[in-house]
């Protein structure tokens, strides 16, 4: 899976994971719900974020979007970590070639099933 977004770190965009409910968000607006709980969280001052359709499947069957963001990047990241809280979903991290959970666990990207592209 080294063609995932996020394998190869780039300065400039930040990758994440997040954990989403189903197989499947059914459209572009799912990250739009997802960023509308980050209300505490203040605003960032540039950039923006995407949805890199991409959904991954853990052998334990949680699923996890793939969403991308730039410009204010400490921003973006507060952003998508108040909107996680919010919804009590994992943020997991891209960690050579496992996906490495906030709870330590650790899972070979060779061993998710990605969903789509």
């Amino acid at each position: 899976m080294r063609d995932l977004p996020g394998f190869v770190p780039v300065d400039w965009r930040e990758h994440r994971y997040v954990q989403v409910d189903g197989e499947e968000p059914a459209s572009q607006e799912w990250l739009a719900a997802f960023l509308d709980d980050a209300a505490e969280a203040p605003s960032p001052a540039s950039g923006g974020c995407i949805d890199e359709r991409v959904l991954l499947r853990m052998p334990d069957g949680q699923v996890f979007a793939g969403l991308s963001y730039r410009g204010d990047i400490e921003g973006w990241r507060a952003c998508i970590d108040a909107s996680a809280r919010g919804r009590r979903s994992s943020v997991p991290r891209i960690d050579g070639d496992d996906l490495l959970l906030e709870d330590a666990r650790r899972y070979r990207l060779d061993d998710c099933d990605r969903l789509r592209v």
